[in-house]
């Protein structure tokens, strides 16, 4: 028996990973488009991601985008710092396409703190449009599947 793979979703040796973890192949959004910067990391249902990973805060700052791998879904992230920053905007962005963005939340608590909301958008990603320069800065994104009940 053959398996048809679509093209675009990245190399053979991603499609045994897209199986272990319950995912079909043909369910997946579509790739990046060329020339995007690069492939997006695909969020599981229940792996953590981060968008940014102790990196030091700059403004107007995007992070590591991800593919979502369900259709709806409810997004937990979280932001934490090293010390807490003298101002802070952290937004979530989501997207259909993985070109036009849209802000869906947004945290300014210069403490850190935990947010969840619930998306159909095909693409994630945290963007910093206003912090302290120079503080170590984790954005973290968790996915889990909504279920309906019929």
């Amino acid at each position: 028996m053959s398996q048809i793979i679509p093209l675009g979703i990245g190399s053979p040796a991603e499609i045994p990973q897209l199986v272990l973890t319950g995912l079909s192949p043909g369910v997946l959004p579509p790739p990046p488009t060329p020339g995007s910067g690069g492939e997006f990391q695909i969020i599981g249902p229940g792996d953590v991601a981060y968008s940014f990973n102790n990196v030091e805060s700059s403004i107007f700052t995007d992070g590591v985008e991800f593919s979502l791998s369900a259709r709806a879904c409810q997004i937990t992230w979280q932001t934490s710092f090293a010390s807490a920053p003298g101002v802070t905007s952290i937004i979530i962005q989501v997207s259909l396409d993985g070109n036009s963005w849209s802000q869906v939340d947004v945290s300014t608590n210069v403490s850190g703190e935990i947010r969840t909301f619930a998306t159909s958008a095909l693409f994630i990603r945290a963007a910093m449009l206003i912090i302290t320069p120079g503080i170590l800065t984790s954005v973290s994104i968790r996915m889990q599947p909504l279920e309906w009940l019929n």
